[in-house]
């Protein structure tokens, strides 16, 4: 949602065939499921002959693997996560002959970074589009504080359908 309020091109890529009807709902286009045999044949058709630019990983496995396949000649993959519980599995090929970056990414180091005037300027951002109904946060479920063991046994659950928040 934010890159498209922002011009950006996105393929979204999601591990379940429900997903993409989910997103779909939210006004998210370009979407892809990855449970689908020919899932990366459809994102190359979407992508067009230069590919993608850049490549968002929390997965890792396998998948960075996948990913890397899915970038242009110059682009860049950038891993936040591990979902698999598996090191990145990144073909070397892919990697020299497209002249591809692989870089981490960490939040809490680049906030450290950031200067206070551009972290006021991005959570700005984001509360003005929430509030001009831009950016739309599903939520699945709401708990009060002393259900906390609760809530966290929520967020773990598959298929959810949005965030499960805390209120005090």
């Amino acid at each position: 949602m934010l890159a498209a309020a922002r011009g950006i091109n996105v393929l979204n890529l999601v591990r379940r065939d429900a997903g993409v009807d989910e997103l779909a709902a939210l006004g998210i286009d370009h979407v892809v499921s990855t449970a689908q045999p020919e899932w990366q044949e459809i994102a190359r058709a979407i992508l067009g002959s230069g590919l993608a630019r850049a490549g968002i990983d929390s997965i890792g496995g396998a998948a960075s693997a996948a990913l890397l396949g899915l970038l242009g000649e110059g682009g860049t993959l950038v891993s936040f996560g591990t979902m698999a519980g598996e090191p990145m599995q990144i073909d070397s090929g892919s990697l020299i002959f497209k002249q591809a970056t692989v870089k981490g990414f960490w939040g809490s180091k680049v906030s450290l970074a950031m200067s206070a005037d551009d972290k006021r300027r991005l959570v700005g951002e984001l509360l003005q589009r929430t509030l001009a109904g831009e950016l739309l946060l599903p939520v699945e479920a709401v708990y009060d504080l002393a259900d906390a063991a609760q809530a966290a046994a929520a967020s773990l659950q598959p298929a959810r359908k949005g965030k499960v928040l805390l209120r005090p």
